[in-house]
């Protein structure tokens, strides 16, 4: 799956930088490198660019771009990656998944 094909909100880890060269050290300056925390957070009105958060960095990446940027989705989003290690909350154990202290 690459970034662009990535669902609003769903929490991923960059996996591989198809891109080599000039645009690929452009895209590790930025902090998307392999192992990094991303989701897409949204799109422009006509889709591109989107609106990407990066390890708590927000970024616009072209769609084009993002389409180059290979990413698993984290864990609690069925395929098993990895959790992240900052414990944050993902999608899947955010507050309306924790239990109530009643």
């Amino acid at each position: 799956m690459t970034l662009a094909d990535l669902p609003f909100g769903a929490p991923a880890r960059v996996v591989h930088l198809g891109v080599c060269g000039e645009l690929e050290a452009e895209l590790m300056e930025l902090g998307i490198v392999p192992g990094t925390a991303v989701r897409v957070v949204r799109a422009a009105p006509f889709g591109d660019p989107l609106e990407v958060d990066v390890a708590g960095a927000r970024l616009a990446l072209r769609r084009a771009v993002a389409g180059l940027v290979e990413v698993a989705t984290a864990r609690g989003q069925g395929d098993g990656g990895p959790p992240d290690p900052a414990g944050r909350p993902t999608a899947a154990s955010g507050p309306a998944a924790a239990p109530s202290a009643a």
